[in-house]
């Protein structure tokens, strides 16, 4: 579905990396720089048909740098 909407979500971000960690998982690693956005477009009800027809759970996890 990410690869589909590619387009659609750099919208929302600087840099995106989608890998396979196998036929029913993979992991996004994207510099987010609209998080409202990006929550807005995962949040619709086509996204969420698509999760819930496929068994998708989205989960999100906010980084930040670490102090030096």
């Amino acid at each position: 579905m990410i690869e589909g909407n590619r387009d659609q979500v750099m919208q929302f971000c600087s840099e995106m990396t989608l890998a396979k960690v196998s036929d029913h998982k993979c992991i996004l690693v994207a510099d987010v720089t609209d998080p409202a956005g990006l929550h807005a477009h995962m949040s619709t009800p086509e996204m969420r048909q698509w999760d819930e027809d496929n068994g998708c759970v989205d989960t999100v996890f906010l980084m930040e740098p670490a102090a030096a």
